[in-house]
């Protein structure tokens, strides 16, 4: 025969490495159990082993709670987090707008400001953005998240949005999905969720030590851009490496708005130098969605140093 399980009791799981205390009990026949990372998971009895019994009083009766629904991925963008078989977490972003949005994704501590990732995310789709170790979310520091959503043309332009805060253990709930055997958590990101008054004055971002804090440019770009270092500002004393990075993120950032635009062409002017940049250039626009086809831009305004490249039809803002 079963023994009854109380709340309070340690219990591990059955069918995964996971192990946890006893928080809820519900008249389903479903146990909330509250895991090392704070987080409360949903599970039959049957699934679980009391490995730590809590000595009850005979007149206890046992606390009946009602259970709490999951996330639901269902409208918003929603900021994934996941253990991986190392135990670090794993964290992503998730695009349930209804529309394309493009985005900057930031994480800020008393040192610096650091861009982790960007891009343009079409409704539904999902990217990886950072991996935390084995760090609980509240020695994460603070996130920023800087969006602009993408509609159909004609209409009003919409201002880019920015939202950030820090986390705490119990912040994530837990959804129905699992990622390679693991739980899922998520947390919705975007502007207008409510937050309690406190708890945004604990999330307020501290200036960083270093470099200011220079948000992604999100406007609508020129159908041309010229990649020369001095073009870009770049100090002609940095390595031909860094220049070549930053060159390349130029042009795949002017790539991203571009299509987020609705632009039908963009002309990228490389130089001509030891080609190296053009070589690269070509190898981004090979099998690119959003590339229709490329050629030598005009020979008569720019030589042999520019590339013109179309565009397929995308939704624009």
């Amino acid at each position: 025969m079963d023994r009854i399980i109380h709340i309070g009791d340690k219990v591990r799981f059955l069918n995964e490495n996971l192990s946890g205390t006893v928080s809820s009990l519900h008249r389903d026949g479903m146990v909330g159990v509250t895991i090392e990372e704070g987080f409360e998971l949903q599970v039959l009895a049957r699934e679980l082993v009391v490995t730590e019994a809590l000595v009850k009083q005979a007149t206890d009766k046992p606390k009946t709670e009602k259970p709490k629904a999951p996330q639901e991925l269902d409208k918003g963008i929603f900021l994934l987090a996941c253990r991986d078989e190392k135990q670090h977490w794993q964290l992503s972003l998730l695009n349930r707008l209804g529309h394309p949005l493009l985005f900057a994704f930031y994480r800020q501590t008393p040192a610096a400001t650091e861009l982790l990732a960007h891009g343009q995310l079409t409704d539904g789709q999902e990217q990886s953005v950072a991996s935390m170790g084995q760090a609980l979310p509240d020695k994460w520091g603070n996130w920023s998240l800087q969006y602009l959503p993408v509609r159909q043309f004609p209409g009003t332009i919409p201002g880019m949005e920015q939202c950030w805060r820090s986390f705490k253990q119990g912040d994530f709930q837990h959804t129905p999905y699992r990622n390679n055997g693991q739980p899922l958590f998520a947390f919705r990101m975007e502007v207008g969720i409510p937050e309690p008054e406190v708890h945004a004055k604990e999330t307020a971002m501290p200036a960083p030590a270093e470099k200011p804090f220079t948000p992604l440019n999100f406007v609508r770009p020129e159908e041309e851009i010229d990649l020369h270092a001095e073009a870009l500002g770049l100090e002609a004393s940095l390595p031909g490496d860094i220049i070549l990075k930053k060159q390349m993120e130029c042009f795949q950032r002017h790539l991203e708005l571009a299509l987020a635009y609705g632009l039908t062409r963009i002309t990228a002017i490389h130089g001509i130098g030891n080609g190296v940049l053009k070589n690269l250039i070509l190898l981004q626009l090979k099998g690119h969605p959003g590339v229709r086809t490329w050629d030598q831009a005009d020979s008569r305004e720019y030589g042999q140093g520019a590339l013109r490249i179309i565009l397929k039809q995308q939704q624009a803002i």
